[in-house]
C-alpha cells in the first residue's frame, strides 16, 4: 500500500516530464518545408517564428525572376467607393509573384509580392458580401505562399486553406461580416519574412450604410526592408534575417521603395 501511495504521489510529475519530453521531441523533428527545393541553402533549420535560431539566407539566381520596373503601388490606384445597397458575390484573384525591382536607383531587391506591387491590390467589398478569393502562386516562386486576411473570421484568416506551392492555386470563400479597414499578408512558413519582403496589402469592408464622401482617397503603406548590405549600397541586396529579428531595417519605405 505504501508503494502504491508513493507512486500516485509522483504520477503528475512523471506525466509532466513525459509530456515535455514528447513535445520537445516533436519540435526538434519539425523542420521548415516551405522552401522550394534547390533554391536555398542545403542547411535545414527548424522554423517556429522569427527567433534567434531562424537564420534564413537564400541563394537565388536573379536571372530566373521577372524584372519589374517600378515595384511601388500607385497611391491613387484603388477601386472607387461601391455605392450599392445590397450585398453580392465578389470574385477576387491574387497572384503571389517573386520579382526583382529597385528599392532606389541602382539598388535591386528580391521582392515577394501580391500581383507584382508593394503593397498588393487594395481590395474593396461591402458588409455581408460573399467573397470568393483565389490565390495562385507563380511557378517561378522560390517559396510556398498563402494569405491571411484580417477581415476573415476563422483560423489564420484563410491561411490554412490558401497555402500554395509554386504553380498551385487555391480558392477561399468567406462572408465579410464586419466592416472596417484590415491588413492582409502572406502567412506561409515564417510570416515575418514574407511580410518584410513585401507580401501585404489592405482590404476595406464598407459598412451597409456606405462611407462619407471625400474628395480623394489614397493608398499608402509603410514597410521595412532588411538588407544584408548597408543603406545606399549599390547593386543587388539580399534579405538579412538577423536584422529582421533585431528590428534593424536599412530602409523604411512607403509603398515598397524610396519615394513614391
Amino acid at each position: 500500500m505504501k508503494k502504491i501511495i508513493k507512486t500516485r504521489k509522483y504520477l503528475p510529475y512523471i506525466f509532466t516530464l513525459l509530456f515535455v519530453s514528447l513535445t520537445n521531441n516533436c519540435l526538434a523533428n519539425e523542420s521548415s518545408q516551405h522552401h522550394r527545393k534547390n533554391s536555398y541553402s542545403s542547411k535545414i533549420t527548424t522554423n517556429f517564428g522569427p527567433g534567434d535560431h531562424y537564420q534564413h539566407e537564400m541563394h537565388i539566381d536573379i536571372s530566373k525572376f521577372k524584372k519589374v520596373a517600378d515595384i511601388s503601388k500607385k497611391a491613387d490606384d484603388l477601386p472607387n467607393p461601391l455605392n450599392r445597397n445590397k450585398p453580392k458575390k465578389v470574385v477576387l484573384v491574387l497572384e503571389a509573384v517573386e520579382v526583382i525591382s529597385k528599392i532606389a536607383p541602382n539598388i535591386r531587391y528580391h521582392y515577394w509580392t501580391f500581383n507584382e506591387t508593394v503593397p498588393g491590390p487594395f481590395l474593396r467589398v461591402r458588409e455581408d458580401d460573399t467573397v470568393e478569393l483565389t490565390l495562385y502562386n507563380n511557378k517561378s516562386s522560390s517559396h510556398s505562399h498563402a494569405i491571411d486576411l484580417h477581415a476573415v473570421t476563422g483560423p489564420g484568416g484563410g491561411k490554412s486553406v490558401t497555402e500554395v506551392e509554386p504553380g498551385e492555386m487555391k480558392t477561399l470563400t468567406f462572408k465579410a461580416t464586419t466592416p472596417g479597414l484590415y491588413i492582409y499578408h502572406c502567412a506561409a512558413g515564417n510570416p515575418a519574412t514574407h511580410i518584410a519582403n513585401g507580401m501585404y496589402g489592405m482590404i476595406l469592408v464598407e459598412p451597409k450604410q456606405g462611407l462619407s464622401k471625400v474628395d480623394h482617397e489614397f493608398y499608402v503603406m509603410q514597410g521595412e526592408l532588411y538588407t544584408k548590405q548597408r543603406l545606399g549600397k549599390k547593386g543587388f541586396q539580399k534579405f538579412n534575417s538577423r536584422k529582421m529579428i533585431d528590428e534593424r531595417p536599412e530602409y523604411i519605405v512607403f509603398n515598397g521603395k524610396r519615394g513614391l
